[in-house]
């Protein structure tokens, strides 16, 4: 039996007529609780919301209201798979130069800890979204979508974990817009615990709406047995 971390208090494995055991199992199986749940709760429509709030003029071009599922199973070239938390498809409005439809991409991973490997994670699972998308025939094989990974975090604690622009703190303003194009993909952090951090958006906003309830939510129940 491994070790199971419960924030940043690790529970060892002891016998199972322990207190502490039945203290860490519960912690563990609130988690996973919390995860299905975010998953149930940010749908497509929830997470049109979101990139209408987060990027207003990224929006303004996009047919959000077309926002499709795709499947979460993602399989690399390496064979290698992978079990994602969320992903759509958003077609952009007006079609490309040429006539073809163009599509935008969008990834959530649910977060309720932080997680200092996440820009490694996030790199990992946009490639293998990309490559099942190709094989699949979501995108054609030489179309490289624009994607947005958002890890939406919903722990008590803030989220602090790194998003991608520490490599290039302290850098000349110059010097950091020519090594930008080559530096790792970020990804955009919502940490739906902190209200002062979301973005503003209208009272009828359904991503603000399953934020604030979430949160209550998970507060509420942060210490039921």
């Amino acid at each position: 039996m491994s070790a199971i971390a419960v924030g940043d208090l690790p529970c060892a494995p002891v016998a199972p007529s322990s207190s502490r055991n039945l203290w860490c199992m519960k912690a563990s199986q609130r988690r996973r609780r919390t995860d299905e749940a975010s998953k149930l709760l940010f749908m497509g429509n929830v997470i049109a919301d979101l990139v209408r709030i987060a990027l207003p003029a990224l929006a303004a071009e996009l047919d959000l209201d077309a926002i499709e599922p795709m499947q979460t199973e993602f399989v690399g070239m390496d064979r290698s798979r992978r079990i994602g938390d969320s992903a759509f498809r958003m077609p952009f409005a007006r079609p490309a130069p040429d006539g073809t439809r163009r599509y935008a991409l969008a990834s959530g991973e649910f977060q309720d800890r932080n997680d200092a490997t996440m820009l490694a994670r996030v790199r990992a699972y946009t490639h293998r979204m990309l490559d099942t998308a190709r094989h699949q025939g979501t995108i054609q094989p030489e179309d490289r979508p624009l994607v947005l990974p958002f890890v939406i975090h919903t722990g008590r604690d803030r989220w602090r974990a790194a998003d991608g622009a520490e490599p290039m703190a302290g850098l000349p303003p110059e010097a950091a817009r020519e090594v930008a194009p080559h530096q790792p993909q970020a990804y955009i952090a919502v940490d739906i615990g902190d209200k002062a951090s979301l973005p503003a958006g209208p009272t009828n906003n359904r991503f603000l709406a399953a934020a604030r309830w979430f949160a209550a939510a998970t507060s509420a129940h942060c210490c039921v047995n």
